[in-house]
């Protein structure tokens, strides 16, 4: 890859250009990289994952996470790989601890850098503090702490109701479809800054799923056809509070339908060049290192938007 630096020095136009080492990547050195999530028991659908190994400047053809039971530290990974088209590879050689005021639990290494609880022993709780520690030879340690956000609750739809909404067309002309957005109101837990809404539904949508980032409220889209008789549409719904270290270092995942501040947040954790700024991970030793231990909480419901077809009809 070729790079270019310019300079302006009145009445020249200088520009210097150097062929880079990196392969394709979008960074230009090796980092560390520490990553993985604390979730309260009642949200965690298995044990707790730390991800230890490196972010090297080469890059691949397609990074295929192995041996991850967290699907969210998986697509993290994966994003990692796919934003910075950089190398993830491992460590084996780390002791991993997490503790809280009351426990202190060593993970296990199952294999390809991933240190699992793997007899389930963290009790995790919201709102409390967690640290990491990750040991390696030469008594490199790496060091990071969290507090857990307070659950995340939808607060104006209850599990399996069923709720009006009034599509309207998508356009002054449309005889096509009619769209109404229900609104899914969220509370405003502590500790949390970004949320994440992952939805599918029984619509017309080509999608299996769909995620939105944002900073608050969002809306179920239920499309009817103009001038239909109306009906039902079923969504699958779950959304997850992220903490703001984590929200420092997240990557979005299959994303749609932002806004503008969510977009131009977005565009600032993909610039390469604040890679570094992005982590919250701390090291003792001479290691450029990045990463994050972060935490979010999550809640999933099932709900049903009725189209009451008279504001589609007549466009009022």
């Amino acid at each position: 890859m070729r790079y270019c630096l310019v300079f302006f020095a009145l009445p020249l136009l200088i520009i210097a250009c150097k062929e880079d080492d990196n392969n394709g990547s979008l960074i230009g050195n090796r980092y560390d990289l520490i990553l993985g999530f604390v979730v309260p028991d009642e949200d965690r659908s298995g044990p707790t994952e730390i991800f230890v190994g490196r972010l090297n400047p080469f890059n691949p053809d397609v990074y295929d996470p192995e041996g991850i039971s967290d699907v969210f530290l998986e697509e993290q990974l994966f994003k990692y790989a796919s934003v910075y088209l950089a190398e993830v590879t491992f460590y084996d050689d780390a002791e991993v601890f997490i503790t809280s005021k009351d426990q202190l639990v060593q993970l296990q290494h199952t294999g390809f850098g991933i240190y699992r609880d793997v007899k389930n022993e963290l009790n995790i709780k919201q709102l409390n503090e967690y640290s990491l520690t990750v040991i390696r030879p030469g008594d490199i340690i790496y060091t990071d702490e969290v507090t857990v956000p307070e659950s995340i609750e939808i607060i104006n739809i209850n599990d399996k109701d069923t709720v009006t909404a009034y599509p309207r067309p998508t356009s002054p002309n449309s005889t096509d479809i009619c769209v109404a957005y229900f609104p899914v109101k969220l509370n405003s837990p502590q500790a949390a800054y970004l949320f994440q809404s992952k939805q599918s539904n029984d619509g017309p949508s080509t999608l299996e799923y769909a995620k939105y980032v944002h900073f608050g409220d969002s809306g179920a889209p239920a499309i009817f056809e103009f001038g239909g008789p109306g009906g039902f549409v079923t969504f699958q719904w779950e959304v997850i509070a992220l903490d703001t270290s984590a929200t420092n270092a997240y990557n979005p995942f299959g994303t749609i339908g932002l806004k503008i501040e969510e977009a131009e947040f977005l565009d600032f954790t993909r610039d390469p060049a604040n890679i570094e700024k992005r982590s919250s991970i701390s090291v003792n030793a001479n290691r450029r290192v990045i990463g994050n231990f972060g935490a979010y909480t999550s809640s999933s419901i099932e709900f049903t938007v009725k189209a009451n077809m008279d504001s589609c009809s007549s466009g009022d």
